[in-house]
């Protein structure tokens, strides 16, 4: 996945990319901006990174602070899931805190049909996914 912003002149910034990490299919990306401008990327991938992820699909995040024009790096969200994660969406609050959000086949005590889960990627009071529900 590559990310692109466009200055309030009209000019394009060079493409740059998102999913370093990536050697596999990624698909359904999802992007929401701070109030400081600085995006946070989810998608849906298949590379296992590092053993990360294994051969299913995963959600991975990255995050980009124009103030220095570093990348958080290729990172993966649904680290409790072992089978497919699909449809990730994000969304920025606020206070800087970043949701995530996707459905997933996992069996995490709801059986393997398709559940909703959250996270919120990058804050020292919640790291695991939460089974919001069934569908």
């Amino acid at each position: 996945a590559f990310y692109k912003r466009r200055s309030s002149s009209g000019s394009w910034s060079t493409a740059e990319l998102v999913s370093t990490d990536s050697t596999d299919s990624l698909q359904q990306i999802a992007i929401d901006v701070d109030n400081q401008g600085n995006p946070s990327i989810v998608w849906t991938d298949q590379t296992n990174v590092g053993d990360l992820g294994g051969a299913d699909y995963d959600i991975f995040y990255n995050n980009l602070t124009i103030a220095t024009s570093t990348w958080l790096g290729m990172t993966l969200v649904s680290t409790e899931s072992d089978l497919g994660s699909y449809d990730p969406d994000v969304e920025v609050s606020e206070n800087g805190d970043i949701h995530v959000v996707w459905y997933d086949y996992s069996d995490l005590g709801s059986g393997t049909d398709k559940d909703i889960f959250y996270k919120i990627p990058r804050c020292n009071y919640c790291c695991l996914d939460i089974n919001v529900t069934g569908f």
